[in-house]
């Protein structure tokens, strides 16, 4: 009897399965999304070294236009810190004050020197940051490097981690690098050198770089390359700490630029950390509260349904125990078409939200460079229960309402 009433309103009945289904689906793809953002990814993105320090101006991307500089009283009171481990500098010419260039025609660059040369970005790094970047092509001979007759010619990732691949350096090409000083529109060259590139090696843009985007990027200790530039600057310093000690040196750094040298700042994995459970907690709340919101719908279109239901059944009932049907069995009648509806909506909502989950929501989590899709549908089955009990207990509490009018008011009762 119970299912066969279901069948009476079939398009209410399917807009309250459709409305609790679409809620149960939006809350597991919340949890889905939620689950597979990779924070590892993110940050190491961003910073694949504990802390990074420099003037206020590298970090707003305007190191070539500033006159600020790392200071080194600021490297040497982070290498006094008892959590400080480790770290190296990272060392560059500024474009406006001179600029190296490389005789090759196959790399491409909109600025040259007055000869037609492409510009290219020559850095100079402590041991600290040329130990760290994977070797993608070739081998360091340490030693070798150490001559000032090579340099690392850097690759960039693209947003999922792969090699973004340049044909137009080889590993064993020599290259002839000309060193020439900006004056306005003008540059004088003032020297030249032959150097071999050893390995193609993977970098980290926001540390190995001085944050510009795109560009030709070579590396050489940093002992082999103040002495080919006329002024030098130090672009940043990055460094690790001892495990652990991660906030002791956050507190530091926070204290010391805006205390000490506001001109100076930092960044740390931290940082990005707290951007990414900004990002993260922005999609749950979002997602969070339409899920609810649609949930919230579907209760009342399930209240609706069966309160308009009750009513407009409420002489029906009334001749059902006229002849002999107990107000408990009328209850259970009840119950059992809230059940059904639960049935109805668990087994659309498991089909719906896998399919959703493995071909929508994997799709655009394909898309999402720090995004690791997993398969997650256990958000729907801690549902389920609570599910079931309301659409068993909220009919009987239906049902209450109109017992307490006797049998016989509410047969004389039109339906």
């Amino acid at each position: 009897m119970a299912l066969a009433n279901l069948g009476r309103n079939k398009k209410r009945t399917i807009l309250v399965i459709v409305s609790m289904t679409l809620s149960l689906v939006l809350f597991n793809t919340v949890f889905t999304l939620s689950s597979g953002f990779d924070i590892d990814k993110y940050v190491s993105k961003f910073l694949n070294k504990d802390f990074i320090i420099s003037s206020a101006d590298y970090f707003q991307y305007r190191f070539d236009r500033s006159d600020a500089e790392l200071s080194q009283t600021f490297i040497q009171a982070v290498q006094q810190e008892d959590a400080y481990e480790d770290g190296g500098e990272l060392s560059t010419v500024r474009v406006l004050e001179e600029f190296f260039s490389v005789e090759s025609e196959t790399i491409v660059n909109h600025n040259k020197d007055k000869a037609g040369n492409p510009h290219v970005s020559l850095y100079g790094a402590d041991d600290f940051l040329l130990k760290s970047m994977e070797v993608i092509e070739g081998k360091i001979d340490w030693e070798a490097l150490r001559s000032g007759k090579y340099v690392l010619y850097g690759l960039q990732s693209d947003d999922n981690g792969n090699i973004i691949q340049d044909q137009s350096v080889q590993v064993g090409d020599v290259l002839r690098f000309h060193h020439s000083t900006a004056d306005g529109l003008n540059s004088t060259m003032d020297a030249t050198v032959d150097l071999t590139v050893m390995a193609k090696v993977r970098i980290n843009n926001s540390v190995d770089t001085h944050r510009q985007t795109g560009g030709t990027n070579f590396y050489m200790p940093t002992e082999n390359f103040k002495p080919l530039c006329t002024d030098p600057h130090v672009v940043n310093f990055s460094f690790n700490v001892k495990p652990g000690q991660e906030m002791a040196m956050e507190d530091f750094l926070t204290s010391y630029t805006e205390n000490i040298e506001p001109g100076m700042d930092y960044e740390s994995k931290q940082t990005y950390v707290n951007s990414f459970h900004d990002l993260t907690s922005m999609i749950i709340t979002i997602g969070g509260a339409l899920s609810v919101i649609i949930g919230l719908i579907g209760i009342t279109n399930f209240i609706n349904s069966m309160l308009t239901s009750i009513i407009t059944r409420k002489k029906e009932f009334a001749m059902l125990q006229s002849i002999g049907m107990t107000g408990k069995q009328l209850k259970s009648m009840l119950a059992c078409e809230g059940l059904y509806y639960a049935i109805g909506t668990i087994l659309a909502s498991a089909f719906f939200g896998t399919l959703f989950s493995l071909i929508i929501v994997q799709g655009i989590a394909n898309s999402i460079w720090f995004f690791t899709y997993r398969f997650v549908i256990w958000p729907m089955l801690v549902i389920y229960p609570f599910l079931l009990a309301v659409t068993i207990i909220i009919p009987s509490i239906l049902y209450r309402k109109i017992a307490k009018t006797s049998i016989i008011e509410r047969l004389r009762t039109s339906a």
